[in-house]
């Protein structure tokens, strides 16, 4: 894609390449299972929304990291805090590389609860992450695998924020990187044992967000509620194929 291509896409978009840039790979064919998310230090934010504020729900993705240099948590998906305000939920890769879910709950001690699973995640392979919450109870799923079960809470906090892709938290891990795709989250618990991950999702009327990064020019939410969500720092939208 030429400058003056980049530019305009930029204008449509209303950002700046300096910040951000959400330029599809100029080899690509963005089509099913051929569109993800390339982050490598950027992240992407949703309008704040009550529908987002769930007390039951499943948070899944597929990820592709790239290799690590550090061993803090990465963030994936996520109604979580910012600048010091109080969390919700977030899916993540811990300092161990183990799929997560932290809930931070409306009124206990302590006030953020973590379930850890799976086996270790390595770089350059798709991988299939989930997460459950429901009346306390949290589970989380590595490529359809049960793994940790455990008592949280009653509800997560009620936070107000935009939901976030990969975000950064000075204080909770950082943006993920590499290729991410079809994140979804449900108002309802979707797994409870062994499963085998579907490549693709169809929206139905507990999909509350659904990204699946096959437009060239936006986080398109897939879902009935269309709450598409605006990129920030390093992102752009590229060919990046999973194996059926």
């Amino acid at each position: 894609m030429a400058g003056s291509e980049r530019g305009a896409l930029a204008a449509i978009l209303g950002i700046g390449l300096g910040a951000c840039a959400l330029i599809t790979d100029p080899d690509a064919h963005l089509g099913t299972e051929c569109g993800a998310l390339e982050l490598s230090g950027g992240s992407a934010i949703t309008e704040p929304s009550e529908m987002h504020r769930l007390t039951t729900f499943t948070l899944e993705a597929w990820i592709n990291p790239a290799e690590r240099s550090d061993s803090r948590p990465w963030n994936i998906a996520a109604l979580w805090r910012e600048l010091g305000v109080a969390g919700s939920y977030g899916l993540f890769i811990d300092d161990a590389g183990h799929p997560a879910l932290a809930v931070t709950c409306a009124a206990t001690d302590p006030p953020t609860v973590t379930a850890h699973g799976g086996a270790p995640i390595g770089a350059g392979v798709w991988r299939h992450v989930a997460a459950t919450f429901e009346r306390g109870t949290t589970r989380v799923f590595l490529d359809g695998e049960p793994s940790e079960v455990m008592l949280a809470c009653a509800s997560p906090h009620p936070l107000n924020h935009g939901f976030q892709l990969a975000h950064h938290d000075p204080a909770g891990g950082t943006s993920f990187r590499g290729l991410l795709d079809e994140v979804r989250l449900s108002r309802t618990v979707r797994y409870a044992g062994t499963f085998t991950p579907a490549r693709t999702f169809e929206p139905d009327g507990d999909t509350m967000l659904l990204f699946q990064f096959e437009e060239a020019d936006r986080v398109r939410d897939g879902s009935v509620h269309a709450l598409d969500a605006t990129p920030v720092g390093s992102v752009a939208l590229t060919r990046a194929c999973r194996p059926r």
